[in-house]
């Protein structure tokens, strides 16, 4: 917060006081404060300024630095501005014995509220700051108007100073099943740091609806002195009267710095991360899982429809607010979406995450053909056909889809292949791979923009990774190949028909394979912003060494060795 004094600097005895009888002197001062964005925390929805209340108001105060008696003090009121980011304050300072402030002066500015419950007062003058350790926020703005600390350490000559919150809050959002949790039930709530069995704070909270089928408890608490440390912190949950009926949850080590606000969000939901589908876009997305046939069924949890066990899915739509989750688990050995049937359908963008092995009937095995196609419109045995394109299928960084890290004979083929609205790709974490396993995963993906990271596989197979990611048009980036032999059509039209790509690390000694690089890069950008990185030991334009062109190192592009060490 940024804030501009403007001065009057009148001297006079205090009211109802003889300055010869008192030694104090009066003097009146006028201050405009102004906020700007560098204020995280805030008392107004979607605003990151502080906005200042009718009952705010300005503590001033300079001590002696040599024997450090205060020697200035006093409370300026809030005369305009209420819910406002500008404000103006006035009122009377109070020169102890006669004390006149020279502008080098120094004076702390602190502000205060009727609200405010961490600063402590005694004789018209603040005696400290410290936050109860038995009360809590509802929600951050709360928090902020009652537990803030804005101080700013200057001089009293000074017309522009900076007031910065000194407090840092920690946001908590705890969720339970609704069947262990219901709406209104006290939950005691207590918050333990540095191992130590005394709490350092603990309230009963009375759980909050959330969704239809869970409920929670919502809390803010402030750590009002500056920078604070939390070591093997754990916040402690306690509801009913059962010996089941707790739950503790670590939050271990956390900087807290001044000026922010961290966010603790912990579930008593603890499924194993199943497959799950969460609705991405405002309004109602229509969700139909296909997998529900033949050998095995599919069952499901959605706590937000109030589905709060596991339960027989039945092949009807189910309809999802924004944010709505529902997992999935499976009995069969695959999933069975060669040809025209994928996982699931929607009509509008939906995330994917979670294992997706928990629609498997064994997590340990995955089957030939396991999923290929899953989230695409089919697979194209004439490799001509373009399935039609899929626009409802996105992976959220945060929520990532989790794949194996082993595969089977064509496990993932155009698992992906023209989902349009796909911006994310999953890790591919496989060191090992088999025939055919990603081949045509990420094809026409035109939302990919990046694909770091790296494909960690040094073993490989035919098809492997065969035009896996081919006409990715917006794709810039793509992952590291540190295979050092390439195997039989291995790489074959990898990065083809992608017209953004800028960057290529492939570490491969042995590109003698029959067509491993065929073409893998027909079609890509070819300009001089675009690098290649390769293997020291492989030359370029030479027997055994990359050539330039479609199937090796495009043209126009620089070409560097791939340094050993960072």
């Amino acid at each position: 917060m940024m804030a501009t004094l403007a001065l009057s600097c009148a001297r006079e005895p205090a009211p109802d006081h003889e300055s010869s009888e008192t030694g104090f002197k009066t003097i009146h001062y006028k201050v405009q404060v102004s906020s700007y964005a560098d204020s995280k925390a805030t008392t107004a929805d979607n605003d990151t300024k502080y906005v200042f209340q009718a009952t705010d108001a300005l503590y001033v105060s300079s001590t002696d630095p040599e024997s450090g008696n205060l020697q200035l003090f006093g409370v300026l009121t809030l005369i305009y501005g209420s819910g406002e980011t500008t404000a103006y304050f006035e009122g009377d300072l109070v020169g102890v014995n006669e004390f006149e402030p020279a502008s080098s002066t120094p004076v702390t500015v602190t502000l205060v509220s009727a609200n405010d419950r961490i600063h402590t007062t005694g004789g018209g003058k603040l005696t400290g700051t410290s936050y109860p350790s038995n009360e809590y926020a509802t929600s951050l703005a709360d928090a902020v108007e009652k537990y803030s600390n804005f101080t700013c350490n200057t001089t009293f000559g000074n017309t522009r100073i900076t007031l910065t919150q000194q407090s840092t809050f920690l946001v908590f959002t705890v969720s339970f099943k609704r069947a262990e949790v219901a709406v209104s039930t006290p939950v005691t709530a207590k918050v333990f740091n540095n191992s130590e069995a005394t709490p350092i704070w603990q309230n009963v909270i009375n759980a909050a609806a959330l969704g239809s089928g869970r409920s929670r408890v919502d809390f803010v608490l402030a750590f009002p002195g500056g920078s604070t440390s939390l070591t093997d912190a754990e916040l402690s949950v306690i509801w009913g009267n059962g010996a089941n009926d707790h739950k503790e949850f670590v939050i271990g080590d956390k900087d807290l710095a001044i000026n922010n606000y961290y966010t603790v969000s912990r579930s008593t939901i603890d499924l194993g991360n199943p497959f799950h589908i969460r609705a991405k876009e405002e309004g109602t997305t229509n969700v139909t899982f296909k997998y529900t046939k033949t050998t095995g069924g599919i069952q499901y949890i959605c706590y937000d429809l109030g589905v709060d066990d596991w339960t027989d899915y039945d092949g009807n739509a189910l309809a999802l607010s924004k944010d709505y989750v529902v997992y999935f688990k499976g009995t069969r050995a695959d999933c069975d979406c060669v040809g025209a049937t994928q996982l699931f359908t929607a009509n509008q963008v939906c995330y994917v995450g979670g294992n997706i092995t928990s629609l498997l009937a064994d997590p340990t095995q995955l089957a030939a053909n396991a999923f290929r196609s899953a989230f695409s419109n089919g697979t194209c045995e004439d490799k001509v056909t373009t399935p039609a394109e899929v626009n409802w299928v996105d992976i959220d960084s945060t929520d990532p889809l989790i794949l194996p890290s082993f595969t089977s004979a064509e496990c993932y083929r155009e698992m992906f292949r023209n989902c349009s609205s796909l911006t994310t790709v999953p890790d591919l974490p496989a060191t090992t791979v088999s025939p055919r396993c990603y081949w045509n995963m990420f094809r026409l993906c035109t939302g990919l923009t990046t694909a770091s990271g790296v494909l960690p596989a040094t073993t490989l197979a035919e098809d492997c990774y065969r035009e896996l990611f081919r006409q990715c048009t917006n794709l810039t980036s793509a992952p590291m190949l540190p295979a050092p032999t390439l195997a039989v059509r291995s790489y074959r039209q990898m990065f083809a028909g992608c017209t953004s790509l800028l960057s290529v690390t492939c570490l491969a000694t042995d590109i003698s394979a029959e067509n491993c690089t065929y073409q893998w890069m027909s079609g890509a950008k070819n300009n001089s912003a675009c690098k290649f990185y390769k293997a020291s030991t492989m030359g370029v334009s030479v027997s055994g060494g990359w050539t330039r062109g479609d199937t090796g190192i495009l043209s126009n592009w620089q070409v560097s060795d791939y340094p050993t060490t960072p």
